[in-house]
């Protein structure tokens, strides 16, 4: 898989030998965002996945049905990974793992989310690979 983080997105590439995801009522995208949380976790980031829902009194500007996945820090211990969100903007139209399947997906990206981190783009652009402007 490759990863491209820019401003408000993310874009995950699939590569020959990477995982396609299918299900209904967002299981492919459970799957899809499990397998890109662990993948950022492994390199520095400290996210975990939640479904909108669960999170929407607390975040209270977050809107979703039941099913919808994001990726967020853990709000007791959020760790020195950037705090952002990862969320599919276009969730009510399509699973985002149907664009993974076909090769490619753009994922939104928020920063600052818990309000504590001043410094969250330049900790989320530290974590690109050295070399490739914008990948991590």
């Amino acid at each position: 898989m490759k990863v491209k983080f820019n401003l408000n997105s993310v874009t995950l590439t699939r590569e020959p030998g990477d995982p396609k995801f299918y299900g209904k009522c967002a299981k492919g995208e459970h799957l899809l965002l499990h397998y890109l949380c662990k993948w950022l976790n492994a390199r520095g980031f400290k996210l975990i996945k939640k479904r909108i829902e669960a999170d929407s009194e607390e975040f209270g500007h977050m809107m979703g049905d039941q099913y919808q996945p994001y990726l967020r820090p853990p709000k007791r211990s959020p760790g020195d990974g950037p705090h952002i969100f990862i969320v599919s903007g276009f969730y009510a139209l399509r699973d985002a793992n149907e664009d993974w399947n076909a090769g490619e997906v753009v994922l939104n990206v928020y920063l600052d989310v818990l309000g504590k981190q001043p410094d969250c783009e330049e900790r989320l652009f530290r974590l690109r690979s050295p070399g490739e402007k914008g990948a991590a």
